[in-house]
């Protein structure tokens, strides 16, 4: 039987084989009975465990069904049944239930059953449930048969005369060969003998082979469904495959053979792309008597990202028989909406049928580089409002009043308060934290970091900052297929300011420069990792005009203009598992002019300690005057390219208040928080700004 992909006589070789057993013992062999279904019992119910082992290389069964002429009425399955064999040195069986020689009316294994056969051998046999003349067989449970030996088989279901199968729990087979000629054949249900047979799968049946490097696999042969010798309905809306860690030629997921006919009812899934399984082999195979009516049913298409091949046809079919009607309809079985499936040729969808899997990417794609197109400048945009535009201690040098005569406010640092001309100058230190909400745009992330400046007045009217930091960003994204990215980022700027009262001008520019390091899922069920390493920078200048208007409180109107360059590298993501899956992004240089206009009010507290206070509020509104959207050419290898773009919106409103104690002419303290709000995102940022002075 072993190697020939199974015959009329090799099948009915052995169902004759395990009848040998019941009839005479296993031809001398020892046969170890976990729990026996007496012949004069109506109606059984497996309650308890059974876990039953051998390694005399005898015959082991979980549950026995014993002879009789009457069938059994009712067989149920509530426990965890488990026959092992194990003799290395020779052949050894495992069945997890064996009733040849008595029908049974129903068979239910239900949730909280688990059958299993495990052998282990030079030849293995495993056969999870073997049954003839089964009226109703349901399953909820699992099913699972595992060989290991040099030659082995392997079925889940083996059942004759079946007349209705209904799975809605696991059926799986496993076979692990060390030999580099093996001979196996692992099959997950087979249906023999049957008339009018209706079988539907809404569960998982799989079959897995673990094999040599190099195997030959000519004596190898696999499926999920084989009908032998019967005429079946049949109805798969479940997940079914075979998949072998070496190719192999004889991989299915349907085999007709011996005269059967089989009819397709309303939905049948393959699943494409699984190791092992190539384009070249046809998931459905039809031998020279036997006949498949496809019957107008829906294919349903689902994939095992780990080997798929993208823009290659995958033909269905493999006929020496007949073939009769053409498939109704294509339904994408797999959340995955960047990889589409179509017909290969919508006008031949029967015998020659094929279908096409190609990277047609939706926006959500662009996941993996929205960290460097928007993710970056974003944070970017809301740290350098905090050093360079927007507190309203740094917009102007103001001639002060009473024993302040001169205070130096220069757009990168919180100013400290009141500088008598001695202490014109200073250095500072700033924390940063931001909190960015960016729903719209598929991520959150938190930024922290710090920045270290000084500088001062150089002349009476003229002021200068130079200052530099670092961030870490933590992007967390809720895009499908997204996971997160970690940012390292680099900044600094400097702040020229020009201030003869009561009129002031303010030259501001950051720059940055980030490397990012991404990790989300792709695949068709976001089962395979996939991840980016790459770098992006970009620069922003300001300049702005205003008026200062009061003395204790000062209420200061400004305009100005702003112009900002991001750019990001373009490179490829790496998916290990499946490198056919990986991508390529190629993202657009993005310039963005915007106006600006805003109001501040500083007002100054004079305490009867040396601790003097100044708070400060204000709004600001910058609106895109150009295009201000993402995009990026996106493909994946020898596959089109496709332009995709996302928006942003133009206007930005932007918050901020805070204080600042001053404990003496040299030290003070600045604790301020801003908010940026954007229809897109929203961008909070919290600091506190330690300044010296000399």
């Amino acid at each position: 039987m072993r190697g020939k992909f199974i015959t009329v006589g090799s099948l009915l070789g052995f169902f004759l084989f395990c009848l040998l057993f019941f009839l005479t013992g296993s031809a001398g062999a020892t046969q170890v009975k976990g729990a026996s279904v007496s012949s004069t019992t109506d109606n059984y119910s497996q309650d308890t465990d059974v876990d039953v082992s051998d390694n005399s290389g005898g015959r082991v069964y979980g549950i026995f069904v014993e002879r009789s002429s009457n069938p059994l009425i009712k067989l149920t399955i509530n426990a965890n049944v488990k026959g092992t064999a194990t003799n290395p040195a020779g052949g050894s069986g495992a069945y997890g239930i064996c009733s040849w020689d008595r029908a049974i009316n129903q068979l239910i294994i239900n949730q909280n059953g688990t059958i299993s056969a495990i052998a282990t051998g030079n030849y293995a046999d495993a056969f999870g449930v073997v049954a003839n003349s089964i009226g109703s067989f349901t399953n909820t449970g699992s099913i699972s048969a595992n060989a290991t030996g040099g030659n082995a088989e392997a079925y889940g279901v083996p059942a004759e005369s079946i007349g209705n199968f209904k799975n809605n729990g696991n059926i799986e087979v496993y076979v692990n060969s060390s030999s580099q000629n093996p001979s196996i054949d692992a099959l997950a249900l087979v249906v023999s003998n049957s008339n009018n047979a209706t079988v539907i799968n809404d569960g998982t049946m799989k079959v897995v082979l673990s094999l040599p490097k190099n195997a030959d696999m000519t004596n190898v042969n696999a499926t999920v469904f084989y009908i032998y010798g019967s005429n079946v309905t049949l109805s798969n809306y479940g997940y079914t495959w075979v998949e072998s860690n070496v190719p192999g030629p004889n991989l299915r997921t349907l085999y007709i053979d011996s005269n059967s006919n089989v009819i397709l009812k309303d939905k049948f899934a393959i699943t494409f792309g699984a190791p092992g399984v190539n384009p070249d082999t046809r998931p459905i195979y039809v031998d020279s008597n036997s006949k498949l009516n496809l019957n107008n049913a829906t294919l349903i298409a689902r994939l095992d990202s780990r080997n798929l091949r993208l823009n290659e046809p995958y033909y269905l079919i493999e006929n020496h028989g007949t073939v009769n009607g053409q498939w109704g309809g294509l339904e994408r079985g797999y959340p995955n909406p960047d990889i589409q499936v179509a017909w290969y040729d919508p006008q031949s969808l029967g015998e020659n049928s094929a279908v096409v899997f190609r990277y047609a990417p939706t926006t959500t794609a662009l996941a993996p580089v929205t960290g460097g197109m928007a993710g970056a400048p974003i944070i970017t945009s809301a740290i350098s409002a905090a050093l360079l535009t927007y507190s309203p201690t740094s917009m102007t040098m103001v001639v002060g009043y009473d024993r302040q005569p001169i205070m130096l406010a220069s757009a990168g640092v919180s100013e400290a308060g009141y500088i008598a001309p001695a202490y014109s100058k200073g250095i500072w230190l700033m924390p940063l934290y931001t909190r960015v909400n960016a729903n719209d745009l598929g991520f959150d992330a938190d930024s922290y970091g710090f920045a270290l400046g000084g500088g001062g007045r150089f002349a009476p009217n003229f002021g200068v900052e130079l200052y530099a930091g670092y961030l870490r960003n933590n992007l967390n994204f809720s895009l499908k297929g997204a996971d997160s990215e970690d940012q390292d980022l680099y900044f600094g700027g400097f702040n020229l300011i020009y201030a003869p009262k009561p009129y002031f001008a303010k030259l501001m520019a950051v720059g940055y420069y980030a490397n990012h390091d991404y990790k989300g899922y792709t695949g068709l069920y976001y089962d395979l990792v996939e991840k980016a390493d790459y770098n992006s920078y970009g620069l922003r200048f300001d300049l702005i005009g205003g008026y200062i208007i009061g003395n204790k409180t000062r209420i200061i109107p400004q305009v100005g203009v702003s112009y900002a360059y991001y750019n990001t590298d373009s490179f490829w993501t790496k998916v290990p598992d499946n490198p056919n899956l990986r991508r390529r992004y190629e993202p657009d240089d993005l310039n963005v002019w915007k106006v600006i206009a805003g109001l501040d009010v500083i007002s100054d507290f004079e305490t009867k300690g040396k601790t003097n206070v100044r708070a400060f509020g204000g709004l600001r509104l910058e609106q895109a005057i150009t295009d201000n959207d993402i995009s990026a050419i996106t493909y994946a290898p020898n596959q089109p390219k496709y332009k995709l773009e996302k928006s942003i919106a133009d206007t930005t409103g932007i918050l901020q208040a805070g204080i600042i104690l001053s404990f003496n002419k040299r030290l003070s303290l600045e604790l301020s928080g801003k908010a940026d709000l954007n229809a897109d995102y929203q961008a909070y940022t919290g600091r506190a700004v330690l300044r010296y002075n000399f």
